[in-house]
């Protein structure tokens, strides 16, 4: 079966371009429109183009790699590749999610390639060139990233924290990851990164705040919020004394 890229119109749905000759397929997905993709994630336009992923199983050395469109055959074209494939066989679990655009540049997180046990935050403006990986130590954990006042707050896993919410400052890149508060000091490192850190999750904008779900190690999980910054970073109550009451499906 050939899996094409199409365009629809009026008239009819047509190929707009057979990325993966012969009978392969190049399987287009995690599509950046500017409004919602069609995996129902929200995404990004950038300069007039669509920016999309996709396994090209006819050619191994490009793998996983990083496309663009505007609707048309002849600027439909590959900007970078950050997935390659390993003895001929190419890593379906690699992917895009979650962009930001600040600054010109869209953000994205790399999910993590066959046994690596490792995901990458890129971002790119549409160019070769300025397609590249601005945090080189993240983890699979790090399952959510989220923008506040030109600062890139997301949550990882680090053998120093364990699992907390760390910042990009105006989405600049960083030698390695940087947190903003150590909310459960001392358990980190362990073979269970959730149960052994405050394990940050839901972050949610409230103004110029995030609100977010952890435990501290003393009052269970609850909410917290912060503005980017330590002394931000704050246990807002705690709602059910002696446990945790697990807040959950926050509404903005």
């Amino acid at each position: 079966m050939i899996i094409g890229f199409f365009k629809k119109s009026y008239a009819q749905a047509e190929l707009l371009k057979n990325i993966a000759l012969g009978i392969e397929s190049s399987t287009p997905g995690e599509f950046i429109t500017g409004t919602v993709n069609i995996n129902t994630v929200p995404g990004i336009e950038l300069n007039g183009f669509y920016y999309f992923a996709l396994n090209r199983f006819d050619d191994y050395d490009t793998g996983f790699s990083l496309w663009k469109t505007d609707g048309t055959a002849e600027n439909t074209s590959h900007i970078k590749s950050y997935g390659t494939s390993n003895n001929g066989n190419v890593f379906n679990n690699l992917f895009i999610e979650q962009s930001i655009l600040l600054n010109g540049y869209f953000y994205f997180k790399e999910g993590p390639l066959g046994g690596n046990n490792t995901s990458k935050i890129w971002r790119s403006n549409g160019t070769e060139a300025g397609t590249e990986i601005i945090v080189t130590e993240s983890n699979p954990q790090s399952s959510e990233m989220i923008l506040l006042n030109n600062n890139i707050i997301y949550t990882d896993f680090t053998t120093t924290y364990g699992r907390e919410l760390y910042i990009i400052p105006n989405g600049m890149p960083v030698a390695s990851p940087q947190v903003i508060k150590d909310i459960r000091p001392g358990d980190n490192g362990g073979q269970n990164p959730i149960g052994l850190s405050s394990d940050a999750r839901q972050l949610n904008i409230l103004g110029n705040s995030i609100i977010f779900v952890a435990d501290d190690g003393t009052t269970g999980d609850e909410l917290w919020i912060t503005d980017g910054t330590d002394s931000g970073t704050q246990l807002i109550k705690g709602i059910r004394p002696n446990g945790s009451s697990n807040p959950t499906a926050f509404i903005s």
